[in-house]
This record gives C-alpha cells, structure tokens and sequence, in this order.
C-alpha cells in the first residue's frame, strides 16, 4: 500500500490517517474561515451604509454647521515692573504663555448653519 493510497473510506498516509469525511470537513471549515475573514473586511463599510439608509428613511438630512467655542483661562503670576501699568502690560505682551484654570464661557458659543449638505 503507498503513502495517500485510498483504502475503503480511509486515506492511507503514515502521518495521519484521516477519512474522506473528515478531511472534506477540514477543507470546508478552512474555506468558511477565508470566506469569513473576507467578509469582515467589508463590514465597516455595510454598517456605514447600513446607518446612512436608516438615517435616509427616518428622514433625516446632514446639514453643515460651523461652530466657536469660547474658553478663557485664569491665574495669577507676580511680574516686576516699575509700575502697575507695566506690570500690566507686560503681562498682556506674556499671556500666550500663561497657563491656568480653564473655563468655558457657554452663553457665549455660536453656531451657525451653512446649509444642507447634499450627497
């Protein structure tokens, strides 16, 4: 008998002996793993399309909108000077870089729409 010789249901090999079903099993679950793989790269995609169709048939539409946030930042910093208004002034010449506390100041955003954004 030689090596992968066919006996009855069985594949004559030293290393393995596996059945005709068997192996066609393993040759179907590697090719379901390709396909499966394959299809994963093209899920982003669908989903995105997916969303774009739920979106559309709920009626929503995409529309632009240019936005500004307003934040300020505040602290304290000692600075020499001959004078208050130097001192004052060197601070506004300095104030870039100055860190602190932040806030935002929200009463102050705008937001304004440019349109509807057509596909």
């Amino acid at each position: 008998m030689k090596n992968n010789e066919k006996v009855g249901d069985f594949v004559m090999n030293p290393q393995n002996m596996i059945t005709d079903k068997e192996q066609k099993a393993e040759d179907d679950i590697s090719s379901l793993k390709s396909k499966i793989f394959e299809l994963q790269k093209t899920l982003p995609a669908m989903e995105f399309e997916l969303e774009k169709m739920e979106k559309k048939a709920k009626g929503l539409k995409k529309y632009s909108i240019e936005w500004v946030k307003y934040y300020y930042s505040y602290g304290t910093v000692e600075i020499e000077a001959s004078t208050e208004e130097e001192a004052i002034q060197i601070a506004k010449d300095n104030a870039c870089d100055y860190s602190g506390h932040m806030e935002g100041d929200f009463d102050k955003n705008e937001f304004v729409s440019l349109g509807e954004v057509k596909e």
